[in-house]
């Protein structure tokens, strides 16, 4: 692989661009498909992943 192509995806893991991807894969390892649960859209993904982030306190102090 090139240095180009690791720069890029370590670009996306720090940007958390590669979220979505990385949750489908373990979904599909885990057991929940197995219970007849769907994953998430990417919309709804993304959706959860700011209010998970921003609710709550977001201060140190």
């Amino acid at each position: 692989m090139s240095k180009l192509k690791k720069l890029w995806k370590l670009v996306q893991l720090m940007t958390g661009e590669r979220d979505y991807d990385n949750y489908l894969m373990h979904f599909q390892q885990n057991s929940c498909k197995k219970n007849n649960h769907k994953p998430l859209s990417r919309k709804e993904f993304y959706a959860k992943k700011m209010t998970e982030k921003w609710s709550g306190i977001n201060r140190c102090c």
